[in-house]
Parts: structure tokens; C-alpha cells; sequence
């Protein structure tokens, strides 16, 4: 799937909390140890020790916790055995972190949603809850991307032991979505446009059904490989028709893979697909490439024996 540009934080090495306070001056020293130098911390009795009575999604939630600690309390909780009132729990926290602008809170969120959908909570309104926050517009495009990531991995789950949606028009519901999401033109600079393309195009290796959308994704899959203002995401549209399968547009990608003028990405891509939808036609213009461009050689040697590898089979 798509690489999702986003950049953990980094861990600023606090040890923690020494548990007393330290005396900074010899004159705040107690008597019988200020000549020596040693400091003693104050004994505390048992009967006054704090214990951390906050429950472990509040410690997930915190954000005067590091992190790392939020996501392994997370993590130790086994959610497949929550009952119903710390599920619905867990789905308000999801809530209140999509309102997240801190690196460190939109990290805890993504293994939130990942949590969630990888259990399949409350399968009856995930995927509303998924689509509701890829639509909303008013929320980080981090946060939507998230969303859209699991939106697709809910209808089409890239492990088989994951539960996944089965309920056909959520199902349509979802991809009528992550369409929306990639053809919306507010999104062409965004890296939820090509989130959304890779679930889609995972979905349909997964066997699902993409007829209710294909129009739309084919119109628009059209006028991004003719040209697109987005760099990035024309060669995302290019890297698609290939995975799809879909033949129609091998003439444009065989210009492209040819064009000594196109960016590097399209080039390469488009030997790629070509490689996916070509047939033996396509040989002599691998062997072109090959004998002619030693920076897309490699690319359209790979292309060229997979060909010859489908042809054999």
C-alpha cells in the first residue's frame, strides 16, 4: 500500500520521575548530612504511596505520557475481551483523538483505529464511523488518510484471519467513498487521494466487487495519466491501471514509457504496467529500452520478463 508520509517522533531520552525532590544547595542539607555531601530522600511511609488507580485507556489518552507508553498500554489491552461499555469507551477516545494536531496524539490514533478495526468493533457501525471522518474535511488530512487506510482495510482485510465487513451496501458504501476521496480535485495534493487508490486497488485484488464505482474511477484514472497537475499522483494513477488490470490503457502507457520528456516516475511507472498488461507485442520496446536508456533498463527488464513469464504459463 501507499507509504503514508507522516514522521514518528522522536524519544528525548526523560529517565522519569526520581520519586523525591533533589537539594540543590549544601544549605538546604540536613544537618547530619551536610558536611559529607549525601543526600537522602525522604522516606515515605506505606500508607501514603500513591498507586495509579486511572484506568488504561485514560493512560492511552494521556498526553503527558510519552507516546511509546500510550501506545503499549494500548497494546497490552486485550480488546477482543472488552465488554460493551469499554468499547464504547475505546470508540469515544478514537473520537476525541481525530480532533488531534499533535504528532505524538495522531500516532496514538492510528493504532487506535488500528486496533479497532483489526477486532472489528462494533462491525455494525464501523464503517459509518470510518467514512464519516474521511468526509470531514475540517479534520487534519493525516487524520483522514488514517481513516481511509482502514476504511479499506476493514472491506478488505490484507490478512485472512482479520474480520471485515460483510454487509454489501457498506461495503459499496465504503467504495463509493475512497472514490470520492481520490477524485475529489481538493485532495489531488494530498496523500489521502493515493491512500484511497491503493485500497481500492487492494479491494479489488481481494475479490471485491468495484462495478458500483468503476465509472467514476475509470474517468478519472483517464485524465490523470493524460495529465495530471500532481506530479505524485499521476504516477500513482499509472502504478493503478497496471495493478487493475486494465488493458484500455496500455497505448497511453506505452507514450509515456517512450517519452524521453515525461518525469522519471511516470516513465518508470508505465514500464512497470506495461509489464503487468503487455504481451509479446510490447517486446521490442522493452528491448528498446533496454538497449538505449541504461537509467530505466533494469525496470524495463523486469517488465519485459514477466511478460515472457505470463506467455509461458
Amino acid at each position: 500500500m501507499k507509504a503514508i508520509h507522516f514522521v514518528l517522533p522522536i524519544a528525548l531520552g526523560v529517565i522519569g520521575y526520581l520519586g523525591y525532590e533533589i537539594i540543590k544547595s549544601e544549605s538546604e542539607l540536613p544537618a547530619d548530612n551536610a558536611s559529607s555531601g549525601v543526600v537522602t530522600p525522604p522516606t515515605t511511609p506505606s500508607s501514603t504511596l500513591k498507586t495509579d488507580s486511572t484506568k488504561p485507556i485514560e493512560r492511552v489518552e494521556d498526553s503527558k505520557l510519552n507516546w511509546r507508553k500510550r501506545i503499549n498500554t494500548l497494546r497490552a489491552m486485550n480488546l477482543s475481551q472488552m465488554n460493551q461499555s469499554e468499547v464504547d469507551e475505546l470508540f469515544e477516545l478514537m473520537d476525541r483523538l481525530t480532533q488531534a494536531t499533535t504528532s505524538d496524539d495522531l500516532v496514538v490514533l492510528n493504532d487506535v483505529m488500528g486496533k479497532i478495526v483489526q477486532n472489528g468493533l462494533k462491525p455494525d457501525e464501523l464503517t459509518r464511523r470510518l467514512t464519516a471522518i474521511v468526509q470531514d474535511t475540517s479534520l487534519h488530512d493525516v487524520v483522514r488518510d488514517y481513516a481511509a487506510q482502514y476504511l479499506g482495510g476493514w472491506i478488505a482485510p490484507q490478512q485472512s484471519n482479520y474480520p471485515s465487513e460483510t454487509n454489501l451496501e457498506n461495503i459499496n458504501t465504503a467504495l463509493q467513498t475512497l472514490t470520492e476521496s481520490v477524485t475529489d480535485p481538493a485532495n489531488e495534493d494530498k496523500s489521502m487521494a493515493g491512500t484511497s487508490l491503493m485500497m481500492l486497488v487492494y479491494a479489488q485484488q481481494s475479490s471485491v466487487d468495484l462495478s458500483s464505482v468503476k465509472e467514476n474511477l475509470d474517468t478519472w484514472l483517464d485524465q490523470q495519466i493524460s495529465s495530471s497537475k500532481s506530479v505524485t499522483l499521476r504516477a500513482d494513477a499509472i502504478n493503478a491501471v497496471g495493478m487493475l488490470g486494465d488493458s484500455k490503457h496500455l497505448a497511453s502507457l506505452r507514450m509515456i514509457a517512450t517519452d524521453a520528456m515525461a518525469h522519471p516516475s511516470h516513465r518508470l511507472t508505465s514500464i512497470s504496467s506495461i509489464g503487468l498488461l503487455g504481451s509479446a507485442e510490447d517486446a521490442s520496446l522493452l528491448e528498446d529500452i533496454i538497449s538505449k536508456d541504461s537509467k530505466y533498463k533494469y525496470a524495463a527488464s523486469a517488465a519485459l520478463k514477466r511478460i515472457k513469464q505470463s506467455a509461458s504459463n
